[in-house]
């Protein structure tokens, strides 16, 4: 096995300098070892098609796409090995197809990764971990909820088995997602129960991700200092997973590069509702400069991010008693546009649209904008009445989420409190 995994980085190298990928792994297919160097080359094939997949376009995709897809088929067995090497690759795989909008292919790729008997647990948490985002992104929120249940009940059975340190981190990923998708469902209460007893101190050496989820319901419950303080520690536990930890295995929305961007633009939500407004507009800008970079100028993420901003200038605008009219309304256009939203005046449209939040609450923040304008007041009805048919918000109402010039506190813990949209997901909490 030493001399084949060798000949795979061998491939890598030589794929690095354009040797047709199809030639160098021609006829090359490896089988498992009890050793982890499979595993340890998976990930150089993962860094390679990642580094060359960015910005997201016509032609990094497919090319990524390839070196993973012909990678997986090196890497056959039924050791943990050469298992692990396999689900990194489906993680990855399944990252780029969430990516590029093919939600199908990913959910197959992410529930390969699931059912691998022979993969180390953190390969299947990740993969359950992500296809319970994934649902949540598509509104299945049902279907979500039972991938979580799953991760949690895949670590019950595995305490005997694995590391102390290594399967609580993996806990409060796992309690993590089934606290946002119960966040999601509008049971704040049952989210709390997933929280409960944590505090910055535990997650300081834990998880990106667990600090993101963490603080995202502690912003929409209220307390915005703590959930300051928790948005910049998964920026900064991000930044070290990106440099550090690259083996930590992780896909789609879950991904340190995803959750970077998520608390950059929810640290932006915060200063706006905070009434901060240069430290929003400088955290929004980062924010779009980033997914820009990453995913290209005109990826859903990057409209997700427009309509943040058309938002924070409303919130300011109100609180100025000035009017951003023209700059809201070219946001609102752009994010549109970029979020792909179905025309108005298509008949009989299906609700089953992805990112369906933020296109409502994007039609709807527009629809708002136009309303005093009287010659436009019959376009802006036709687009409120779009937008609360799409709004299937378990938490709160559309109407009530435009209307508000100030945040509130969730004194009840139930209703109306501040939302925030995640950008990973384009869900709105």
């Amino acid at each position: 096995m030493a001399v084949a995994v060798a000949v795979v980085k061998w491939v890598i190298r030589r794929t690095a300098d354009r040797v047709p990928l199809q030639v160098a792994l021609s006829g090359r297919r490896f089988y498992g070892s009890s050793s982890n160097s499979a595993d340890a080359t998976a990930i150089e094939m993962v860094n390679y098609a990642r580094s060359h997949s960015r910005p997201l376009n016509a032609t990094s995709y497919p090319e990524a796409l390839r070196v993973l897809e012909q990678g997986l088929s090196i890497f056959q067995g039924d050791d943990a090995s050469t298992a692990n090497a396999a689900g990194r690759l489906l993680l990855a795989m399944a990252t780029l197809n969430v990516d590029r909008g093919d939600i199908r292919d990913a959910m197959e790729r992410l529930k390969q990764a699931a059912d691998m008997t022979y993969s180390s647990i953190e390969i299947r948490v990740a993969a359950l971990e992500a296809l319970t985002g994934v649902h949540l992104r598509m509104h299945q929120d049902v279907i979500a909820s039972d991938y979580g249940d799953r991760c949690l009940h895949l670590l019950e059975n595995a305490g005997i088995k694995t590391n102390g340190e290594k399967l609580q981190v993996l806990e409060m990923r796992a309690k993590a997602i089934k606290g946002l998708v119960e966040l999601a469902c509008g049971r704040v209460d049952s989210a709390e129960s997933y929280f409960s007893g944590w505090n910055v101190k535990d997650i300081k050496n834990r998880n990106g991700l667990v600090a993101l989820t963490y603080a995202e319901f502690i912003h929409v419950t209220g307390n915005f200092a703590l959930a300051k303080q928790l948005y910049e520690l998964a920026l900064e536990l991000c930044a070290t997973e990106n440099t550090v930890d690259i083996s930590v295995p992780s896909a789609a929305a879950m991904i340190p590069e995803e959750v970077q961007l998520g608390a950059t633009c929810a640290l932006g939500q915060l200063a706006a509702h905070s009434g901060h407004f240069d430290e929003a507009e400088q955290r929004l800008t980062q924010a779009l400069k980033k997914a820009e970079e990453y995913y290209g100028g005109q990826n859903q993420k990057v409209g997700i991010v427009l309509l943040c901003i058309a938002d924070m200038f409303g919130h300011k605008g109100r609180s100025e008693g000035a009017s951003y009219f023209l700059i809201q309304e070219g946001l609102y256009r752009r994010s549109l546009e970029m979020l792909k939203a179905p025309s108005l005046d298509q008949e009989g449209f299906s609700k089953e649209i992805d990112q369906k939040d933020v296109i409502a609450l994007a039609r709807g923040g527009y629809a708002q904008l136009l309303l005093p304008q009287r010659n436009r007041a019959g376009e802006a009805e036709k687009m409120k009445q779009w937008a609360d048919v799409i709004w299937e918000n378990n938490r709160t109402t559309l109407a009530k989420v435009l209307e508000k010039t100030e945040t509130s506190r969730d004194k009840e813990r139930k209703m109306d409190a501040t939302v925030v949209t995640d950008m990973r997901l384009g869900r709105v909490f």
